[in-house]
């Protein structure tokens, strides 16, 4: 097994020996327990924003029996950090006991642009970091997107100088990121330094060919080195020496939440209700509705609560004429991929531009992914200008027990659009096509391009009934 770490903490282990750390020093116990730190963050990276994670006794013991030892001297010699004001007990404090740890950070005098820095090292894996490894790589029926990541290659000097110019970006103004609090997400500044380690960390494995795949078991995303690299550093990847294309959705998450909104209207349609506010509406709808396709039926099933799934069409008893203003003109701006420069002239009345393109997705954060009664972030003037699609939206929220419920279905929708249909049916008709996804992105060679792009749009129309705009990327 294989580990990239800095330099100097290589240096530092590769060093330590029993006379000079007071234990029986073994480098491979140590290599394992760092491992197993840099695993556990990168899989909670979203919830960690101070870097630190919690790691509880019983698990690292099966790890190393002497974790204690190792992990006091990795603090002494300034390789880790350990926060032990955050503390976990047991009830029983004999049986389980957690602390929170974290790589320590770069120096505030380090210098990104050395490219010797980082090392590979590698070690004997045990069982309990081979279980861990190998429980993360459930690809569910998706081993044709393993063997094209095998052949994924990296323009390293390209990929440092990009990410480099990031790390400037970065620094005069720094990105804004999300944690779940008490009762909504909480903002935080990213840190530079550790967001240019993490995509350093990234660029460093794929050139080392470390690889990882695995189907996340809350919505069925796809998370792999490409999901991980930032999208500003895709031009330095390679399959077989060419360059990765693309299409992306345009505004994704609004327009999944408009495919739905457009099924639930459709019930109202059939049953000959709004007839106004249809006659107004080029917008068509799907040959059979997702919701009760057995297939994506089946899917949804396993991420999602039955009984929350059922309540989605209760919500034709919560809509009436007036509700639906707005709901058009959402509409019509998610098909034509020009719903974010129109929210920030209707409601902040800003234009869309480099200052101002945070404010906007963080809107749809807060709308998509926080209680149906937050007014924060613009809510209370989306609500204002969109009252229709407000209504719907938290309408879905409140007649589902799980909190989490709408964006995870709408995740769900990603997913599954993406995946099940999508990459599936290009292997399918075209095998010898290079494919990589980025959640709402899929990723191929050029000679590829344009049966990609046939493929989205047809399963779009068939599974929601409406095309959105397609992004080149």
């Amino acid at each position: 097994m294989r580990v990239v770490l800095s330099k100097n903490v290589a240096d530092l282990i590769y060093r330590a020996t029993t006379e000079n750390t007071g234990f029986p020093f073994k480098k491979d116990h140590c290599l394992r327990l760092l491992k197993n730190i840099i695993q556990v963050y990168n899989l909670n990276r979203d919830r960690s924003d101070d870097g630190f994670v919690m790691l509880c006794s019983k698990y690292l013991q099966s790890i190393s029996h002497e974790y204690k030892f190792y992990m006091d001297w990795m603090e002494r010699v300034g390789i880790v950090q350990i926060d032990h004001s955050y503390q976990n007990s047991h009830p029983d404090p004999t049986r389980n006991f957690c602390k929170y740890y974290r790589i320590v950070p770069p120096r505030d005098d380090f210098m990104p642009n050395d490219r010797d820095r980082l090392v590979q090292v590698e070690f004997k894996e045990n069982a309990a970091i081979r279980l861990f490894v190998t429980s993360r790589k459930r690809t569910f029926g998706l081993s044709f997107m393993v063997k094209w990541l095998n052949q994924l290659t990296i323009d390293d000097q390209l990929a440092h100088d990009l990410n480099w110019e990031i790390y400037q970006e970065d620094k005069k103004n720094p990105r804004i990121g999300y944690h779940k609090g008490l009762y909504h997400y909480v903002p935080y500044k990213i840190n530079p330094h550790r967001a240019y380690n993490s995509r350093k960390d990234n660029i460093v494995a794929i050139g080392m060919k470390q690889f990882y795949m695995s189907r996340d078991e809350t919505s069925g995303r796809l998370h792999s080195n490409v999901t991980g690299l930032s999208s500003r550093i895709f031009p330095a990847l390679r399959i077989k020496g060419k360059p990765l294309v693309g299409y992306d959705i345009a505004n994704s998450q609004p327009f999944l939440c408009s495919a739905l909104i457009n099924l639930l209207l459709d019930n109202e349609q059939k049953k000959g209700n709004f007839t106004t506010f249809f006659s107004q509406n080029p917008i068509s709808t799907p040959q059979t509705s997702f919701l009760s396709n057995s297939s994506f039926l089946s899917y949804l099933k396993s991420y999602l609560p039955i009984k929350s799934i059922h309540h989605i069409v209760m919500l034709e008893d919560f809509l009436s004429e007036p509700d639906l203003t707005g709901v058009l003109e959402y509409q019509n701006l998610c098909l034509t991929g020009d719903l974010y420069p129109e929210i920030a002239r209707n409601v902040f009345g800003v234009e869309y531009e480099n200052k101002n393109k945070r404010r906007v997705k963080d809107l749809f954060f807060t709308l998509f992914f926080t209680k149906p009664g937050n007014n924060r972030g613009g809510i209370s003037r989306f609500k204002k200008q969109y009252p229709g699609v407000h209504k719907i939206i938290s309408q879905i929220k409140m007649l589902s027990e799980d909190s989490n419920f709408f964006p995870v279905l709408l995740q769900c929708l990603e997913s599954y659009f993406i995946l099940e249909r999508v990459c599936k049916r290009m292997n399918l008709e075209h095998p010898k096509a290079p494919l990589f996804t980025k959640h709402d992105s899929v990723y191929t060679t050029t000679e590829y391009l344009d049966k990609l792009k046939f493929i989205m749009e047809t399963e779009a129309m068939d599974l929601f009934g409406i095309i959105p705009k397609l992004n080149e990327c």
